[in-house]
């Protein structure tokens, strides 16, 4: 009996493909996760349900998120006043069923092989990146379930009987996208040209113009809004993201080393140096979409190395994982013929996500973190950011006017409801434009001087978790503070009487802050003794 032709049947096909689906969402719960910087979206969503704007601080408009649609889905738990961490990882999760599905599609459409789009299927469900960031509690699965809606759209719309209501689809998907990040544009580039070609090789010089206009209209009528409107509200279309992470120390060569990392991390590297070979034969006999979609992964890979990778463990790849995993399936299937190396090219695949995961850490070397990494910076056996933020709010209340500044400017600032500051400028534009350069991490490329921090009333510059409270004051020097997260040029910027204060969390630790403007609060609070005061020598 062939084993394989058994499967393909019509139940058995169906069977292994909703028992692959199940198993994905089962891994995918268990490795939820939450990271740090979804709190800047929640932030922005609290203060829009609170009736201040899309707005980081009340009163200042600066575009401090790089996902507009997202954001607007977190306003709904707000409004509904349940849980904004739950809701984001459903929400993410229904997302990711949404792509695999869309997955399996669209391989098939395009492939027109069970086997294919099985195959695809099951690389995509156990790649680790794929399976975590199904909740993270950012756009990522969202982005790329619009994004794979476009391509099965765009694949339906090449049709020769297409209906334009395909092509319709596909503008609004493609203009939801866009809404979602701006960097969809780049996926969509082959893809939107595909139709465009598809379009003008057939009919009437009338239908190519209604159907060029289902094309391109929807999309217009709702990415052109909001650009208007970004204009207005913000003064900008790019956000204040752009200036924080891309108008300074990117380094491509970063870029290239994350990018050669996810390749070599997965093993994927063999089909790397496959795809010179079988160029070849993807222009003269692969389907029409292959190409395209090819140039979808070339093209978002050279983005990625344009802006200098990621900090975060492949985040920024997720979209294109699943055009990735279709044609090494495809590649599998139709360019190797010997089965032994076809079943030796999928377990290579499986075994590199399953050493992946179950080995990476951190590579400080490049430096981006693991996804483990990320979520631990928010528990108590981590940076403890979340019990910070609560600490913060259980001293101070919303009206105390106390200003805080941090480099983990997500869980900190959100739980406490304080006016921020982010020491690496996502969500201050002087920072993003001016700040000092300090390293070619994405994201953290510039940091704020004192000196600003003190023209913006800054009261509190939040620094790391003591593990232990400690029972000693001790003054601290210049040098010493020259390493904290403020750039600090000369022992001159160092207000007289600023001091480190140490303040307890619910966990009964404690966290150092860098008291640097006065508030009768804060003075207050030193003033019952119940936090540590260390001096500070100037």
């Amino acid at each position: 009996m062939n084993v394989t032709a058994e499967i393909l049947k019509p139940f058995w096909a169906r069977l292994v493909l909703w028992s692959i689906v199940a198993g994905a969402l089962v891994l995918a719960w268990l490795n939820r996760f939450i990271q740090d910087d979804a709190f800047i979206s929640f932030r922005y969503a609290l203060n829009l349900v609170n009736g201040h704007g899309l707005v980081w601080n009340p009163g200042e408009r600066t575009e401090g998120y790089t996902n507009f649609l997202w954001t607007l889905f977190m306003a709904v738990p707000h409004f509904l006043g349940i849980g904004v961490v739950q809701f984001a990882m459903c929400l993410g999760m229904a997302f990711f069923l949404g792509t695999l599905l869309l997955t399996y599609r669209t391989a098939l459409e395009i492939s027109n092989s069970q086997a294919t789009a099985l195959l695809t299927l099951a690389l995509l469900s156990t790649n680790y990146t794929f399976i975590a960031y199904a909740t993270g509690g950012l756009e990522t699965q969202m982005q790329t379930c619009l994004l794979m809606g476009c391509l099965f759209f765009a694949v339906m719309g090449t049709r020769e009987k297409a209906s334009g209501g395909m092509l319709a689809g596909y503008s609004v998907l493609a203009g939801l996208s866009i809404l979602t990040r701006l960097d969809s544009a780049v996926y969509l580039i082959p893809i939107t040209l595909l139709l465009f070609w598809s379009i003008l090789r057939r009919g009437s010089r009338s239908e190519q113009i209604s159907r060029l206009m289902l094309l391109c209209l929807p999309a217009v009528l709702l990415v052109l809004p909001w650009f208007l409107w970004k204009i207005s509200y913000y003064g900008d279309i790019v956000p204040n993201t752009f200036y924080a992470k891309f108008n300074s120390q990117t380094s491509m060569i970063r870029g290239a080393q994350y990018l050669f990392s996810f390749y070599a991390a997965y093993w994927l590297l063999p089909f790397v140096i496959l795809l010179p070979f079988s160029l070849r034969f993807i222009l003269e006999r692969s389907p029409r979409h292959i190409l395209p979609i090819t140039v979808a992964i070339l093209l978002w890979c050279s983005y990625v190395v344009f802006v200098g990778g990621d900090f975060m463990e492949f985040r920024i790849l997720v979209p294109i994982i699943p055009l990735l995993m279709m044609l090494i399936a495809w590649l599998i299937v139709e360019f190797v013929r010997q089965m032994e190396i076809r079943y030796a090219l999928v377990l290579l695949v499986i075994a590199g996500s399953v050493y992946h995961a179950v080995t990476f850490e951190m590579n400080n070397r490049i430096g981006y973190e693991s996804i483990s990494f990320l979520e631990k910076h928010l528990t108590p056996e981590g940076g403890n950011w979340i019990n910070m933020g609560r600490a913060l709010a259980k001293e101070f209340n919303a009206g105390s006017e106390v200003t805080v500044a941090t480099g983990a400017s997500g869980a900190i600032p959100y739980y406490s409801g304080l006016r921020a500051v982010d020491l690496y400028g996502l969500t201050d534009e002087h920072i993003a434009k001016y700040g000092v350069p300090w390293t070619s991490v994405p994201g953290h490329q510039r940091r704020a001087e004192l000196t600003y921090l003190v023209s913006r009333d800054v009261n509190l510059v939040i620094g790391g978790m003591r593990r232990t409270p400690g029972n000693e004051s001790r003054v601290h020097s210049y040098e010493e503070m020259r390493g904290w997260h403020a750039v600090i040029h000369s022992p001159r910027d160092i207000p007289p009487d600023s001091c480190l204060i140490e303040i307890p969390t619910p966990d009964g630790r404690t966290f150092f802050a860098w008291y640097i403007v006065k508030n009768p609060t804060i003075d207050k609070a030193i003033e019952t003794g119940k936090w540590l005061v260390h001096p500070v020598a100037p």
